[in-house]
Protein backbone atom coordinates (compact mmCIF):
# COMPACT_ATOMS: atom_id res chain seq x y z
CA UNK A 1 0.00 0.00 0.00
CA UNK A 2 1.40 3.25 -0.67
CA UNK A 3 0.62 6.49 0.82
CA UNK A 4 -1.39 9.47 -0.88
CA UNK A 5 1.07 12.09 -0.22
CA UNK A 6 4.79 12.84 -1.05
CA UNK A 7 6.33 13.22 2.33
CA UNK A 8 4.33 10.06 3.58
CA UNK A 9 5.96 6.68 4.11
CA UNK A 10 4.23 3.42 5.34
CA UNK A 11 5.63 2.61 9.02
CA UNK A 12 4.18 -0.01 10.84
CA UNK A 13 1.44 -0.14 9.12
CA UNK A 14 0.30 3.44 8.92
CA UNK A 15 0.88 6.21 6.73
CA UNK A 16 3.15 8.81 8.85
CA UNK A 17 5.04 12.21 7.56
CA UNK A 18 8.22 11.59 8.19
CA UNK A 19 9.10 14.99 7.80
CA UNK A 20 7.59 15.76 10.95
CA UNK A 21 6.69 12.55 13.02
CA UNK A 22 8.49 12.36 16.25
CA UNK A 23 8.70 8.88 16.44
CA UNK A 24 9.40 8.11 12.89
CA UNK A 25 11.87 10.74 11.63
CA UNK A 26 13.29 11.39 7.81
CA UNK A 27 12.45 7.24 8.14
CA UNK A 28 10.30 4.34 10.21
CA UNK A 29 11.71 3.94 13.71
CA UNK A 30 14.17 7.43 14.08
CA UNK A 31 12.75 8.60 17.39
CA UNK A 32 13.83 12.69 18.70
CA UNK A 33 14.58 13.03 22.03
CA UNK A 34 11.76 15.78 22.92
CA UNK A 35 11.51 17.88 25.96
CA UNK A 36 8.45 18.86 25.92
CA UNK A 37 9.16 22.66 26.74
CA UNK A 38 6.33 25.80 26.14
CA UNK A 39 7.53 27.81 22.45
CA UNK A 40 8.27 25.56 21.12
CA UNK A 41 9.16 21.95 22.30
CA UNK A 42 12.82 20.99 21.82
CA UNK A 43 14.29 18.31 19.74
CA UNK A 44 11.14 17.53 17.28
CA UNK A 45 11.60 16.19 13.98
CA UNK A 46 11.82 19.45 11.50
CA UNK A 47 11.92 18.73 7.73
CA UNK A 48 12.74 15.34 7.99
CA UNK A 49 15.84 15.54 11.31
CA UNK A 50 16.01 15.51 14.76
CA UNK A 51 16.49 19.57 15.97
CA UNK A 52 18.82 20.14 18.63
CA UNK A 53 17.88 19.19 21.87
CA UNK A 54 19.34 18.49 25.61
CA UNK A 55 22.04 15.99 27.05
CA UNK A 56 21.02 13.50 29.90
CA UNK A 57 21.68 15.71 33.32
CA UNK A 58 25.35 15.55 35.19
CA UNK A 59 26.51 16.39 38.20
CA UNK A 60 29.14 19.53 38.97
CA UNK A 61 30.92 16.95 41.02
CA UNK A 62 31.48 14.85 37.35
CA UNK A 63 33.72 17.73 36.78
CA UNK A 64 32.72 18.10 33.26
CA UNK A 65 33.43 22.33 32.78
CA UNK A 66 32.17 22.73 28.81
CA UNK A 67 29.29 21.80 26.54
CA UNK A 68 31.64 20.39 24.37
CA UNK A 69 32.65 17.83 26.57
CA UNK A 70 28.99 17.02 28.13
CA UNK A 71 27.61 16.45 24.33
CA UNK A 72 30.80 13.93 23.62
CA UNK A 73 29.49 11.68 26.33
CA UNK A 74 26.47 10.82 24.49
CA UNK A 75 28.79 11.19 20.94
CA UNK A 76 26.99 14.49 20.02
CA UNK A 77 28.14 17.67 19.04
CA UNK A 78 27.18 20.91 21.04
CA UNK A 79 24.83 22.71 19.28
CA UNK A 80 25.50 27.07 20.62
CA UNK A 81 21.36 28.18 21.63
CA UNK A 82 20.13 25.57 19.56
CA UNK A 83 17.44 24.62 22.02
CA UNK A 84 15.31 27.44 22.14
CA UNK A 85 17.74 30.09 22.20
CA UNK A 86 19.68 28.55 24.92
CA UNK A 87 23.05 26.31 25.31
CA UNK A 88 22.61 24.94 28.69
CA UNK A 89 20.00 24.32 31.46
CA UNK A 90 20.56 23.55 34.85
CA UNK A 91 18.83 22.72 38.43
CA UNK A 92 18.12 20.47 41.20
CA UNK A 93 18.09 17.13 39.23
CA UNK A 94 14.15 16.80 38.85
CA UNK A 95 14.09 20.16 37.20
CA UNK A 96 17.23 19.28 35.03
CA UNK A 97 15.95 16.42 33.59
CA UNK A 98 12.48 18.45 32.77
CA UNK A 99 14.51 20.83 30.64
CA UNK A 100 10.82 23.05 30.73
CA UNK A 101 11.55 23.80 33.99
CA UNK A 102 14.89 23.94 35.08
CA UNK A 103 16.02 26.77 37.52
CA UNK A 104 18.51 28.32 35.01
CA UNK A 105 18.97 28.69 31.34
CA UNK A 106 21.84 30.25 29.62
CA UNK A 107 23.15 31.34 26.41
CA UNK A 108 26.95 30.62 25.43
CA UNK A 109 29.77 29.35 23.46
CA UNK A 110 29.83 25.71 23.70
CA UNK A 111 33.69 25.67 24.56
CA UNK A 112 33.02 28.34 27.25
CA UNK A 113 33.08 26.70 31.27
CA UNK A 114 30.10 26.39 32.63
CA UNK A 115 29.35 29.02 35.71
CA UNK A 116 27.53 26.43 37.70
CA UNK A 117 24.87 27.80 40.30
CA UNK A 118 22.80 24.47 40.41
CA UNK A 119 24.17 20.95 41.22
CA UNK A 120 23.15 19.49 37.48
CA UNK A 121 23.06 20.83 34.15
CA UNK A 122 22.73 19.55 30.78
CA UNK A 123 23.34 20.74 27.28
CA UNK A 124 22.10 21.35 23.67
CA UNK A 125 23.15 19.21 21.48
CA UNK A 126 22.91 17.75 18.02
CA UNK A 127 20.68 14.17 17.57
Amino acid sequence: MECPNANEKMCDGECVDVLSNNDNCGDCGVTCKVYTVPDPDVGTCQDGACSPTFSECVAQSDGYVNCDQICALEGKTCVEDGCNGFTTIQGGLPACMNAGFSTAKSSQACGANISWNTSYGACCCAQ
